[in-house]
């Protein structure tokens, strides 16, 4: 199933076509990552200030005592030591594993999003963050001439494969109980009383007036729309 969208000035229509994928080949690439692999944090980095900082830090916190490593990482004590850029929009990318591995840093430009494709993914984890995206990467390479897919699992909607989701039903932003991957944003929004739990189905996207992603980098008031028809 695809959301098929054409811009129409600042609206992006959505129509509905049914082209079952192949779903076998996703569970070739079913994610089964050793302790060894590294983890991945990816900071939005505005004009020197890291507003979601500690959000990030809980997660790092949570994901290393999930694989058993003891020793703490601070977030804030590492990048103190960088020389970060004090002006601009950045994307900055820490890489880990029981030490930190890599941190690096580019100027950020949001990718277009006009058309998801709606492919099923119920071999797919990716409850911890880890720098190896090559499942996720076969998945984006599923979207042919759309600019992503939203991945369902179980029959239940959960996340591109960059982003959580966010659907508006006019009063209320509604997001996937069950994400493919809790995200730092998705946490500041939640506590925030910005955002809304519930099990969503790709039958209930009708319902909705538009569908918006978020994460990290892109705050849900910077999202486009995605109108459906």
């Amino acid at each position: 199933m695809f959301l098929a969208a054409s811009a129409a000035k600042n609206n992006i229509h959505v129509i509905w076509r049914l082209r079952p994928p192949n779903n076998n080949k996703l569970y070739s690439v079913h994610m089964a990552y050793a302790q060894s692999s590294l983890l991945l944090e990816s900071i939005r980095l505005e004009d020197g200030q890291l507003p979601l900082l500690d959000y990030h830090q809980a997660r790092v916190d949570r994901s290393r005592a999930r694989l058993g490593w003891r020793s703490p990482l601070s977030l804030a004590a590492l990048l103190r030591e960088q020389p970060l850029p004090q002006q601009g929009l950045y994307k900055l990318r820490i890489t880990y594993g029981r030490e930190p591995e890599q941190i690096s840093w580019l100027p950020y430009v949001p990718r277009p999003l006009r058309r998801l494709r709606l492919l099923p993914a119920d071999g797919l984890d990716y409850a911890l963050k880890w720098a190896d995206r090559r499942a996720l990467e076969w998945c984006f390479a599923q979207r042919g001439d759309c600019d992503d897919v939203l991945l369902l699992r179980q029959g239940l909607l959960t996340d591109t494969t960059y982003a959580n989701v966010a659907l508006y039903d006019g009063q209320q932003w509604w997001s996937p109980e069950q994400p493919l991957l809790e995200g730092v944003r998705r946490d500041y929004l939640l506590a925030s009383g910005r955002l809304q739990l519930a099990d969503l189905r790709a039958a209930d996207l009708p319902a909705f007036r538009c569908l918006r992603v978020f994460n990290a980098m892109i705050d849900l008031s910077e999202a486009e729309d995605v109108f459906f028809d």
